[in-house]
């Protein structure tokens, strides 16, 4: 039996919340969906009140607790899923285009675990990074738009190499340090090249002159080619060591 005020009215029954839906302890309608969903929509069943969908996506958190009628005797408690989509909990390391999107990306991750996307509920003001989403509400201060891989200030550059959130850009002088460096070391490489092809170059052409000098002096002294051989010799022995043959 109930008691409504003094009177005792009828007999009151304890029934299940049908399929995902759960309720507050000592309430007649079940108003909440269990852990794991969200409510998705609003339901005029004779018990169910919400209708619930999966909160299947990885990076979310589908768990929330509501208390009521705390007293110093103690108080109802429950733990069940979000009100709506728009207040699911993304994880962090994770990101959404929107508080209405059902898709979640991952992001990326430094190797210490840093990560400019720094999840919650809130999804931001939709219209900061282009107009009708943007997801910043879960980025790190000074980042936003997809990922949270855009930088808030001009200043700054997201670096996806190492630190994966947004850095200080290098200053003029560290710019231009840079390519003088490298001119520096490309134009010394160039000169030993140089230099190393010049004296090649001198010591082939030495070579080949003095061989021509050997076949013209062995036809003009064919008889006396002993003399001429032992000549071209000992020159090429005084101007670098090459052999006679």
């Amino acid at each position: 039996m109930g008691l409504v005020g003094s009177q005792l009215v009828a007999e009151v029954f304890c029934t299940t919340c049908p399929r995902t839906t759960t309720s507050l302890p000592g309430t007649s309608a079940c108003t909440f969906c269990k852990e794991g969903y969200y409510k998705s929509d609003d339901d005029d069943g004779d018990v169910a009140k919400v209708k619930c969908a999966s909160c299947t996506e990885e990076g979310a958190s589908c768990s929330e607790t509501t208390t009521v009628g705390a007293t110093t005797v103690g108080a109802n408690t429950l733990t069940h899923g979000p009100a709506s989509l728009a207040t699911i909990r993304i994880m962090p390391d994770y990101w959404r285009l929107s508080a209405r999107s059902t898709i979640l990306s991952s992001c990326l991750r430094a190797a210490d675990g840093n990560s400019s996307c720094v999840g919650g509920n809130d999804a931001g003001d939709e219209d900061e990074f282009s107009p009708g989403y943007t997801g910043s509400g879960y980025c790190k201060k000074g980042h936003t738009g997809p990922l949270c891989q855009v930088c808030a200030t001009s200043d700054l550059y997201f670096d996806t190499l190492e630190a994966m959130e947004c850095v200080q850009c290098p200053s003029a002088s560290d710019r231009i340090s840079l390519p003088l460096g490298f001119i520096g070391s490309l134009v010394g490489l160039m000169l030993i090249v140089t230099f190393v092809v010049k004296r090649f170059a001198l010591c082939h052409c030495l070579s080949l002159t003095l061989h021509l000098c050997v076949l013209a002096l062995n036809s003009l002294l064919a008889p006396s080619g002993f003399v001429a051989s032992t000549f071209v010799l000992r020159r090429q022995r005084r101007v670098g060591g090459w052999r006679h043959d």
